[in-house]
């Protein structure tokens, strides 16, 4: 995990890693299969973004709603509200979080995918 910059969990459940710049990429093995469970949040501190130079909303995206729970921590890290959060999910037309899925947020933008029954 120390060489891990972030890793993605892409909707076909195949994980991306993204390295850190000081340690080489593999090729990718049958080893890092989709069946692992990683967890969409990150742990990289605010500091250590900033004392990058990069912008923490610009490196990867941010989930802010996942089955219909509101990911606090992660709007802590944006400086976002909840208010906010709510106000934005009206905007696009639910009523409230429990309506979401999957909501991200990267580049100033708020990603939505609806609950749906099948």
């Amino acid at each position: 995990l120390s060489e891990v910059r972030f890793a993605i969990l892409e909707a076909n459940g195949e994980i991306s890693v993204f390295k850190k710049s000081e340690f080489p990429s593999e090729a990718p093995s049958k080893s890092n299969s989709a069946s692992k469970t990683i967890s969409p949040v990150t742990n990289t501190r605010t500091s250590q973004l900033k004392e990058q130079g990069q912008d923490k909303q610009e490196i990867f995206p941010f989930p802010l709603v996942v089955s219909g729970k509101i990911n606090k921590r992660n709007l802590k890290i944006l400086n976002l509200t909840e208010d906010w959060l709510l106000k934005e999910i009206r905007k696009a037309g639910y009523q409230s979080e429990k309506d979401i899925y999957y909501a991200n947020y990267e580049n100033g933008k708020l990603f939505i995918v609806e609950t749906c029954d099948i």
